[in-house]
């Protein structure tokens, strides 16, 4: 492991935030919930004093006074797609900070435990791909140096993650971690995190609000869905 590491975390604001759960949860629910996983994931990652800094990226407009909350580094998007932005910051990290190593921490991750950031740590050589419960999303990335090969960061990002570093004449690990296998993207996801053992704001959040009586969430969880 190359030091300086600091972790980055990628924040879009809360703009029309969490548009897949719109049938779910109210704008003002979807704001609430975003600021609520965010403070899990950046209060895990400063409390578990494994990181150099913490890089917050964004363009929101409320994004300065988080960053100055927090107590982190922040650095001012000006880009339209997450990968770009992801891109841009690993660069001025590089260039600016001499930053050898980023852990990219989505701030939709809110169950993440120091414990498996230390293993995630520890088991890093060049290029680590954390997966999302399905295997299909990127929960969280190490990269050493930054951007040793193209971010995707699409939703669908795993295997192209792992792909895109192969292509580059890296060796990426695949490394599965249970407090980073949940993101909170669709009804199912606010059930499991509901349901969660481990005590964080989202999930005193989530059980403050008539989440119930949202027909789609009931049915999604407790009906069969049908066949496509």
């Amino acid at each position: 492991m190359l030091r300086p590491l600091w972790a980055v975390v990628p924040y879009k604001g809360k703009t029309n935030p969490k548009r897949r759960l719109a049938s779910e949860l109210t704008r003002t629910e979807r704001a609430s919930l975003v600021h609520a996983m965010l403070d899990d994931v950046l209060t895990e990652l400063l409390a578990s004093g494994l990181f150099d800094e913490i890089l917050l990226v964004s363009a929101a407009s409320d994004a300065p006074d988080l960053a100055n909350q927090y107590g982190i580094a922040l650095f001012e998007d000006r880009s339209t797609n997450l990968p770009d932005a992801l891109i841009d910051s690993s660069r001025w990290l590089k260039d600016v900070h001499d930053v050898k190593t980023v852990f990219i921490v989505p701030a939709d991750v809110p169950l993440i435990l120091k414990e498996d950031l230390q293993e995630a740590i520890a088991k890093h050589k060049s290029v680590t791909v954390i997966p999302d419960q399905h295997e299909v999303g990127t929960n969280g990335l190490i990269c050493t140096p930054p951007n040793a090969f193209p971010y995707v960061f699409d939703g669908k990002s795993f295997k192209p993650h792992l792909e895109a570093a192969e292509t580059a004449d890296l060796s990426p690990d695949a490394l599965h971690l249970e407090s980073f296998a949940l993101d909170i993207d669709t009804a199912d996801d606010i059930f499991a995190m509901r349901n969660s053992s481990k005590q964080t704001r989202t999930k005193t959040y989530l059980k403050s609000i008539p989440v119930f009586e949202h027909t789609k969430v009931r049915r999604s969880v407790h009906e069969p869905q049908p066949e496509t």
